[in-house]
């Protein structure tokens, strides 16, 4: 992709020479203060701005030029309880005119974990739809500008990864146009991935994730229509990505085999699935989302699920919750569904348990936490 001409905006006098820009002697010069650095462009398609530090590439397919605004916020919004940044803020404004087509936001994230792209429009934060490659660059898009942030979930069972700061100093002479400076692009080094091996002289556990995958790849396709799996399925054997209610581990865990994380596209979502028959249509799986609010009452609990997981148009009977939170169940194509909205520490999850074969009825048995 290539870059648009970028002119720096440099505020206040003392960008200028003394006396050129504000007309007047002002008495003594100021010290000097490392303002964020902001960019101004037009991009269109095939062509992007990228911010100062390097991190963010605002792009899109738009054939019309785009105006773009961007630079980096010191202070954005207070994130969503259970979120942490993975990036610095960033103000994308496009001006007054509807943009016909979206933009793209791509931001390079640390490696390992959920990572996602939230977008406050001035009165909220919202997540944005997208996906993480494996160099761990991650894509999102947005038909509108406002405050951006790569964040992460919190686990209480990991360490949160640490947001290195790189400082841009703007220059204290104005800078002709199309002279942007150097950029600093992040090279992020991919994360590798598990060998599969063999459990007792069973199957390969490459073999169990190929099963695990057939099976849960058209479930997962029913609820989601923009997400791919490019970072495989992961053999759980700790809080790799989400910190999991032992509740909802339970029906996962009851028969003890293998367990896999699914982290598809690494963006939002994690699918924890277990597949014990390797007939097709028997399997168990929990599909886990962070969210950024809880849910005033059963109503808005029930909208916020079916918006989320959809393509379940069966009846949701209401289940009680030992743990204050909301859950229904369902049954629909000869599978079986729990799904609930709860809070994990200071983060809130909505979840959806499904069973399918021999599974259906241990899922509609199974506790609500």
């Amino acid at each position: 992709m290539r870059l648009t001409r970028l002119i720096p905006l440099l505020a206040g006098c003392a960008l200028f020479a003394a006396g050129a820009a504000c007309g007047e002697d002002a008495g003594p010069a100021a010290p000097a203060t490392e303002a964020p650095l902001t960019l101004r462009g037009e991009i269109a398609s095939g062509a992007g701005i990228a911010s100062p530090d390097g991190r963010l590439v605002v792009s899109t397919k738009s054939e019309t030029p785009v105006a773009i605004t961007l630079g980096e916020v010191r202070d954005g919004p207070a994130l969503p309880p259970g979120w942490h940044a993975l990036t610095p803020y960033y103000d994308v404004r496009t001006g007054d005119t509807p943009l016909a087509l979206p933009l793209s936001l791509r931001m390079a994230v640390p490696a390992g974990g959920l990572a996602g792209v939230l977008l406050h429009d001035g009165a909220r934060w919202r997540i944005l739809a997208g996906e993480r490659d494996l160099l761990s660059n991650l894509t999102a898009t947005t038909d509108t500008g406002g405050v951006v942030v790569a964040a992460q979930p919190q686990n209480p069972k990991l360490t949160p990864t640490p947001v290195p700061v790189i400082t841009i100093v703007p220059r204290p002479t104005a800078t002709p146009e199309g002279d942007g400076g150097a950029l600093i692009v992040a090279t992020p080094t991919p994360e590798p991935s598990p060998t599969p091996t063999r459990t007792g002289g069973g199957p390969s556990l490459s073999s169990l994730a190929g099963v695990a995958r057939s099976n849960l790849d058209p479930v997962f396709n029913r609820f989601f229509d923009r997400r791919s799996n490019q970072l495989g399925f992961r053999l759980l054997d700790g809080p790799a990505f989400l910190d999991i209610p032992p509740q909802l581990m339970a029906p996962l865990n009851a028969r003890g085999v293998p367990v896999f994380a699914v982290p598809y596209g690494g963006v939002n979502e994690v699918l924890i699935a277990v597949t014990t028959e390797r007939g097709s249509g028997h399997f168990v799986a929990l599909m886990a989302q962070p969210s950024l609010e809880y849910p005033a009452n059963a109503s808005d609990a029930e909208a916020t699920l079916r918006a989320t997981f959809r393509g379940v148009s069966a009846p949701f009977a209401a289940r009680t919750s030992a743990s204050g939170g909301f859950a229904f169940a369902a049954s629909q194509d000869n599978l079986s569904y729990l799904f609930g909205v709860i809070h994990q520490g200071d983060l809130v999850l909505v979840y959806a348990l499904v069973g399918g074969g021999s599974f259906t009825g241990e899922v509609a048995a199974a506790g609500a936490p």
